[in-house]
């Protein structure tokens, strides 16, 4: 399988330092600290013959410095990898689950919105990936669950990839894997339990009585002017809008993480619809009018 160039297991800025110079002398390097999530453990640094700290650095976290993330590399770990520059330059992922059983099969694939200053943290996503490279990342992502689920992993994961155009279509790249319930779960879960559509691995898509099922999801929509708003008020808003979850059509929104509206004015949301387009434009009114609220 594909991956990106780098290096793993990686325990302190030295060893860091050492796999950049393996990597090539210059360069744009990413380094990931381990267990973090949405991108913000992410440092891009433009790579030349002075030691890492002292080179160019941009880190996906307001407030890291190379001090406190030598720290964390020291207590998590963490990967390097060669920056892929094409463009265009697309971020899918897969979604897979592991019964207790040994059982595994792909249950999603999603194109990643991403965001933040260096472009790579998570905002949401759309569903489903690109039909152009849909079936090669589902065909990926299988072969990772069977070796995983031979090694005792149970549980829904992620995998993460990078879609780089060719003249003969796309090019796919491994990036990495999340052993856990990430930014894709609750999207897919809420999409699945709402409209009672099933997966069809065949075509990658969710359907239900013959029509399939689309959907835009962020866990990131912050709007000053609902801050000390309650839940409640959010969801009723949402609702005489003309905006929320339709039972008959089975289309519209599914609010969560409402317990962030009070203090912070901050929800996710996941909007279904029968096509792409009628999920991208339900998903743009609705950021425009919780934003807008007054």
């Amino acid at each position: 399988m594909p991956l990106v160039r780098g290096f793993g297991d990686l325990r302190s800025l030295i060893e860091v330092e050492h796999a950049a110079r393996a990597l090539g002398p210059t360069g744009k390097l990413m380094v990931k600290l381990n267990n973090s999530y949405s991108g913000l453990g992410n440092a891009i640094v433009t790579k030349d013959d002075r030691p890492l700290a002292s080179c160019p650095t941009s880190f996906s976290a307001s407030d890291e410095n190379w001090t406190t993330f030598a720290e964390k590399v020291a207590e998590r770990g963490a990967v390097i990898e060669e920056f892929i520059e094409d463009r265009p330059l697309y971020s899918p992922s897969a979604l897979a689950r592991i019964t207790p059983g040994g059982a595994y099969d792909v249950v999603a694939t999603h194109e990643q919105i991403l965001g933040g200053p260096n472009g790579d943290v998570y905002q949401g996503c759309t569903f489903p990936a690109r039909q152009e490279y849909r079936a090669e990342l589902g065909a990926h992502a299988e072969r990772i669950a069977r070796i995983l689920a031979g090694r005792g992993v149970v549980g829904l994961f992620g995998i993460d990839f990078f879609a780089v155009k060719t003249d003969g279509g796309y090019r796919t790249l491994m990036c990495e894997i999340n052993l856990r319930i990430g930014g894709t779960t609750h999207p897919f879960g809420a999409a699945l339990l709402t409209t009672g559509a099933s997966y069809d691995p065949g075509s990658g898509t969710l359907v239900h009585a013959g029509r399939p099922k689309h959907y835009v999801a962020t866990d990131n929509c912050a709007a000053p002017a609902l801050r000390g708003r309650t839940p409640g008020e959010v969801v009723k808003l949402v609702h005489d809008e003309g905006l929320g979850f339709d039972r008959e059509s089975r289309t519209g929104n599914v609010l969560h993480m409402l317990g962030g509206i009070p203090k912070y004015g901050k929800l996710g949301f996941t909007s279904i619809g029968d096509s792409a387009e009628e999920a991208a434009e339900l998903h743009r009114r609705t950021l425009v009018t919780l934003r807008q609220t007054a």
